[in-house]
């Protein structure tokens, strides 16, 4: 149960999910910048103390990763039935380690842009790191994320968890 958690928690999903209007503000606030020279109308102001202002398309990236959790957790509940768990969880892992490395590639070339000039349009690299994004999400609420709380919950015996549950 402890490689499966330490998995998790070093999954990059919790960070994603508790960060991912600051993390598309910024994938926004270059498109911005960049397309509009510097000029932030379309931009709402930030939340916190400092940084730079938020694009809504921050906000709409956090609701379309959030539909996308959901829509992951009940594949998920279908797929139980059917698949092996050891099998989902490796699908799942696999799917992670390369929507990982693609949003981080993503990331990776939009920071770098302007130094490379590879003349990719800064919003080509927006959507497609939400995709990447979503794709992460998807990918790790499969099996990643669920899997060690289902495990563990299993672990001990049908009458200690109703009692457990039972108790106050």
């Amino acid at each position: 149960m402890f490689p499966y958690s330490l998995i998790q928690q070093f999954s990059g999903a919790t960070v994603i999910r508790g960060y991912v209007v600051k993390i598309f503000g910024e994938v926004f606030h270059r498109e911005a910048t960049q397309d509009r020279g510097h000029n932030i109308s379309a931009l709402c102001k930030c939340d916190c103390v400092s940084g730079n202002p938020l694009s809504q398309s921050a906000y709409f990236s956090a609701i379309i990763i959030g539909i996308i959790r959901l829509v992951a957790s009940l594949c998920l509940s279908y797929l139980l039935v059917h698949f092996r768990r050891r099998s989902l969880y490796l699908a799942s892992a696999l799917g992670t380690i390369l929507s990982l490395a693609t949003f981080a590639s993503i990331l990776l070339l939009s920071d770098h842009l302007r130094g490379w000039e590879l003349g990719i349009p800064q919003t080509t690299l927006s959507l497609l790191s939400l995709l990447a994004a979503c794709s992460l999400v998807f990918s790790v609420n499969l099996g990643v994320q669920p899997m060690p709380l289902l495990m563990s919950s299993e672990l001990y015996p049908a009458d200690l968890r109703a009692f457990c549950k039972v108790r106050k």
